[in-house]
């Protein structure tokens, strides 16, 4: 199925964006001009570039202090640690905000990573991210039509992103905002 591919491979592609390019950009304030807003892959870019903006501006004290409890180093099982940080976020059903949760996340992660000089531990945060995404994640995207869906909830105005409320209200099961 193309659709399943599709999804799969940018599910993949948007971990690795979100860990290796969102953790050097956040908190510069908008998206990247270098990407071409006419290209559907670069418009949901843009679209989660902003949303995981956002969610740090706005929970940086919390991302803050999981980072600074956090023991990250070349001994820590990544994948032990964030699929059980992912599987609490996810314990209730999927939704768009809970996506861009856990890839600010990820993104919050790198950059940690990034801060404290262990860069080389980025693309294995990328590779988690990427594996726990397509088994968890993906099946969602596919019901809802591709990331293309994420993107047409996002409302972009002036640069600023305006998403994460709007996703916790459109797609939540419950249609409510919970807070993180």
């Amino acid at each position: 199925m193309v659709m399943e591919d599709t999804v799969s491979s940018d599910t993949e592609s948007l971990a690795y964006f979100a860990v290796c390019h969102c953790a050097a950009t956040t908190g510069a304030g908008g998206a990247s001009p270098d990407l071409t807003p006419g290209q559907r892959r670069a418009r949901v870019e843009r679209c989660l570039e902003n949303c995981i903006s956002q969610v740090l501006r706005r929970h940086e004290t919390v991302f803050t202090g999981m980072m600074n409890r956090l023991e990250i180093n070349r001994s820590v099982n990544f994948r032990l640690g964030f699929n059980h940080i992912a599987d609490e976020l996810f314990r209730e059903p999927v939704s768009w905000s809970k996506i861009v949760t856990l890839f600010a996340f990820g993104a919050r992660l790198g950059r940690h990573c990034k801060e404290n000089q262990q860069d080389q531990l980025v693309e294995e945060i990328a590779a988690n991210l990427a594996a726990f995404a397509n088994e968890r994640i993906s099946p969602f995207v596919r019901e809802q039509g591709g990331w293309v869906r994420f993107e047409s909830l996002c409302v972009i105005q002036n640069q600023t992103t305006r998403c994460f409320r709007k996703l916790c209200v459109k797609c939540s099961p419950r249609k409510k905002i919970t807070r993180l």
